[in-house]
């Protein structure tokens, strides 16, 4: 486990193919004088030292490459993720999406939609607005409580080897 020294950690990452270091920078400025933990991944595409903050400044915990998933989500009370977010559903982690690519838009329009979450579209990428978005999702139990719920939903799915066999065999 990291070890941070708050009790609510934010967990912020593109992934490692829509890694966008202003925005980024945005998700840090948004909560740099917060009492969180912020981890921010980058990804291989974005160099931790571009984002102008060193790790270890107040809300920001780690900037690096990568950070294990069990240690990421281990103190989590929120995700703000930018890629899918099953895995911090898995974990009962409301979420702040910031959708870029791929299949980012659907997954947080569902996450916004089921009440687990809030969307900012790609316009609405501002420190106020990512700050006021999390401070909500925060401070509002309906977020955490949709979540829960959701989570039992990501533990009935089936595994993708299993689900996979299924396809390939036609039923």
């Amino acid at each position: 486990m990291l070890d941070l020294p708050h009790t609510t950690t934010v967990y912020a990452t593109f992934g490692t193919v829509f890694a966008d270091a202003g925005v980024l920078r945005t998700m840090i400025h948004a909560v740099q004088d917060l009492d969180v933990n912020l981890v921010v991944t980058t990804g291989h595409g974005v160099d931790p030292n571009s984002l102008g903050v060193a790790a270890g400044a107040r809300g920001c915990s780690a900037i690096p490459p990568a950070v294990p998933a069990a240690a990421k989500m281990q103190r989590g009370r929120v995700a703000r993720r930018f890629r899918n977010g099953v895995g911090a559903l898995a974990q009962r982690l409301p979420q702040v999406c910031v959708p870029v690519g791929a299949d980012q838009f659907v997954n947080a329009e569902r996450i916004a939609r089921y009440g687990a979450g809030i969307v900012l579209s790609p316009d609405a990428r501002t420190p106020q607005a990512v700050r006021a978005a999390l401070l909500s999702v925060l401070q509002d139990p309906s977020f955490a409580s949709a979540a829960t719920r959701l989570q039992s939903e990501v533990e009935r799915m089936p595994p993708a080897d299993a689900l996979l066999s299924t396809l390939l065999a036609g039923k």
